[in-house]
């Protein structure tokens, strides 16, 4: 995956996965599609990811579709799971 760092949420293309992108896609997005591909990995459904973090399924849906950016302690509760997940 190659990703240009960028702030503001200015647009950039990014090549996700082995596709480009046709589209140009927001840091909000990329995130989102990260957020979706490590719950996905485990085998979890948004339900299950937001009861480990204390949130809502329509929270998780609304971060995974790039609508929303999760809240700092939401973004330290998914490294915490995607990073304890890894170690196990």
């Amino acid at each position: 995956m190659t990703r240009q760092h960028l702030e503001n949420g200015e647009h950039y293309d990014a090549h996700v996965t082995g596709a480009l992108m046709s589209k140009e896609t927001t840091l909000r997005e990329l995130l989102g599609f990260d957020i979706a591909t490590e719950r996905e990995r485990r085998g979890w459904t948004q339900a299950k990811l937001a009861e480990l973090l204390g949130s809502t399924r329509s929270t998780v849906s609304r971060w995974e579709h790039g609508w929303r950016v999760p809240e700092p302690h939401h973004l330290l509760g998914l490294a915490r799971w995607f990073a304890e997940d890894r170690a196990a």
